[in-house]
């Protein structure tokens, strides 16, 4: 039992050390969606991906931009020579003011829902999370993996009567 869960961390951790990797390579970057206004296409909650190489968006493109210091995630409504119109799907309205070229950080090629809400956790707690684990870390080198106690019926069974 305990070899299969060392396999299922170590894969884990492969894995993740791969997509950050990945991520890192390719210039796309993770965002946690905080709103309701793109959903049901963005829950609240979700981890999209966006390309930051991808600044070139289209009309019907999903957007990530930096409007007034936040960053939101909408869809591209309209261009116009001054730049974008923006919407989130669920907003009766299209955003104020225009979005220009420069704002816009790349376009949403992937969305994760829900797992943006285990990031935020984590943020949120990542002292206590890096304490558990540096001391479950510890106890596993404090008390080594004992050996079994050899069954004292089984060693006369193999010795030979005289």
């Amino acid at each position: 039992m305990k070899r299969r869960a060392k396999t299922i961390v170590g894969t884990a951790v492969i894995i993740i050390i791969a997509v950050v990797l990945l991520l890192s390579v390719r210039n796309m970057r993770p965002y946690i969606v905080l709103s309701g206004s793109m959903e049901p296409v963005l829950p609240v909650g979700s981890l999209v991906i966006a390309d930051c190489s991808d600044t070139q968006v289209q009309s019907g493109d999903i957007a990530v931009f930096s409007k007034e210091g936040q960053t939101v995630t909408h869809r591209i409504i309209d261009i116009t020579d001054n730049g974008y119109v923006t919407k989130g799907d669920a907003n009766k309205d299209y955003d104020a003011g225009i979005v220009a070229q420069q704002e816009i950080l790349g376009t949403v090629i992937l969305c994760i829902p829900y797992l943006g809400y285990g990031l935020m956790w984590l943020q949120e707690y990542r002292i206590l999370v890096i304490g558990v684990i540096l001391l479950l870390i510890f106890l596993i080198l404090l008390f080594p993996k004992s050996e079994k106690k050899k069954d004292p019926k089984k060693e006369k069974k193999g010795e030979l009567k005289l």
